[in-house]
This record gives structure tokens, C-alpha cells and sequence, in this order.
């Protein structure tokens, strides 16, 4: 057992104190002889903005008290899925045919529109006739996160039978969580593998509840797929149908799960 620490919406309050007073605090220290009331408040907006930055929501709330937990055999944790350039090898066993394999998928996804290569140096598509090249650090991180999951997801030298996912859906374009999911969804039937996943963003849990993926993986999903909702002091668990409902019917805001 591990200590674990849960504040729920008490951290918002937490969090706007501790903000209040570094502004409070930082403005003292201000060298300034004199400023308007008009360049106070810029001040305290832009102070404002740092402040909250620094503690963004998805910090805090949710916490182990000491250190983590020690690894599990069979479990993995994929706590910052974005891939950059620098953090991959080709050298390594099997390296080439994982990039070839997300390379697929890309296609068949058509998450870029007439891909014709990728790499980690350079992606390769066609406009208008003509092929266009752009740096892959030039991408977006939303796109490096999906592409981190599917490097993940490919590499068949793993043999974890839990995975378990913190927001992979951070600073995703929604038309890459839909994708994901349905990636996600074929991982778990195909590998028979357990899947977690934290999220805060509406369009991973719709994405899960949607008509489209019923009609693909709905006998699946009703059999397997669970939201656990831990926003309030006790968490409510919800299966596929009851969850179904409330977003669609109800327009429940079922974050925080």
C-alpha cells in the first residue's frame, strides 16, 4: 500500500490562494517609485497567468506522498508520451520496424493527408501535386504525443499486460484522440491488455462513448469499459451504458476520471 493523496476540487481553492499570495508577495518586491492603477493590474494579470501556469490543475490534485511506488512486473506506466526526435535510436533492435509501423498507420489513419514518409527527421507529404517536406521537431505536440503512444503500442519487445496511460490526450487535436482510442480499443482486445487512463478532456471520454465506436466495439465496450469519476469526495464508477447516457442524454461533464 501506498499513500496516496486526492484533493479534488479543494485544490482549485489551493491553488488560487497560493497564487493570491505570490502576486501579494512579488508585487512587494517590485522596484518601482510609483505605477498607475492601470499598470497594477497588467502586473497582476500577467503575474496571474505565470503563477497559475506553474500550478496547473493537473498538478497537485492528485499526488503519491513520499516516493512512487515501485515498478510492477507486467505494469507499465507512460507518464509523458510525447516523443521527440532525441529520444528514439534507430540502432536499436527492432527500432526501424516500429517507425515503419506507426509509418502505416499514419496512412491508413490519414492523421496526415497524403503522408508519403516518415521519419523522425523529416515527414514527407504531398499538396497539390507536389511533395512537401517539414522537420518532425516542427510538429506539434499533440502529434509527437500520439506518435510517443503508438511507439509504445508497436513495440512488441514489451510484455506488460497493464498499461497505464496519464493523460495521453494533452494538447491532442481531437481528430488524433479518436484515432487513439480506436488504437487503444484494438491493443486491448488483440493483446488482451488491461488499460488506465487519466484524463480531464471531454473529447478522450466522448471519444469512448461515441455512436461510431459503439457501432464498431460496443459489445466490447459494454463488457469492459468503466469510468471511475474522482471529483467529489467519493468517486462514482459508471459503466459504458449509465456513462453513455449521461453525456448524451444528460450532458454530464464526466471529467476528472
Amino acid at each position: 500500500m501506498y499513500p496516496y493523496i486526492h484533493l479534488g476540487n479543494g485544490y482549485h481553492n489551493i491553488r488560487r490562494k497560493a497564487v493570491d499570495r505570490s502576486i501579494d508577495r512579488a508585487i512587494q518586491n517590485i522596484q518601482i517609485e510609483s505605477f498607475s492603477e492601470e499598470d497594477d493590474k497588467n502586473i497582476r494579470n500577467t503575474l496571474s497567468h505565470d503563477f497559475r501556469r506553474l500550478l496547473a490543475p493537473r498538478f497537485g490534485g492528485d499526488q503519491f506522498v513520499g516516493d512512487d511506488p515501485r515498478e510492477v512486473e507486467g505494469v507499465s506506466l507512460i507518464r509523458d508520451p510525447k516523443l521527440d526526435s532525441h529520444k528514439t535510436s534507430l540502432s536499436e533492435d527492432r527500432s526501424a520496424i516500429i517507425a515503419s509501423d506507426i509509418e502505416d498507420f499514419l496512412k491508413r489513419s490519414d492523421i496526415i493527408n497524403n503522408l508519403n514518409d516518415f521519419s523522425f527527421n523529416k515527414i514527407v507529404y504531398t499538396e497539390n501535386g507536389s511533395k512537401h517536406e517539414v522537420p518532425y521537431e516542427f510538429m506539434g505536440d499533440g502529434f509527437k504525443s500520439i506518435i510517443g503512444c503508438l511507439w509504445h503500442l508497436f513495440d512488441n519487445r514489451t510484455t506488460e499486460n497493464v498499461l497505464l496511460l496519464e493523460e495521453p490526450d494533452v494538447h491532442m487535436h481531437p481528430g488524433y484522440v479518436e484515432k487513439l482510442i480506436r488504437q487503444l480499443i484494438k491493443l486491448a482486445k488483440e493483446e488482451n491488455i488491461q488499460l488506465f487512463i487519466t484524463t480531464h478532456n471531454l473529447d478522450m471520454i466522448e471519444g469512448f462513448l461515441s455512436d461510431p465506436l459503439e457501432e464498431s466495439h460496443g459489445e466490447y465496450l459494454r463488457s469492459n469499459f468503466q469510468i471511475i469519476q474522482m471529483t467529489g469526495k467519493i468517486h462514482r464508477e459508471l459503466g459504458y451504458e449509465q456513462g453513455k447516457e449521461e453525456v448524451q442524454e444528460l450532458n454530464s461533464d464526466l471529467r476528472g476520471i
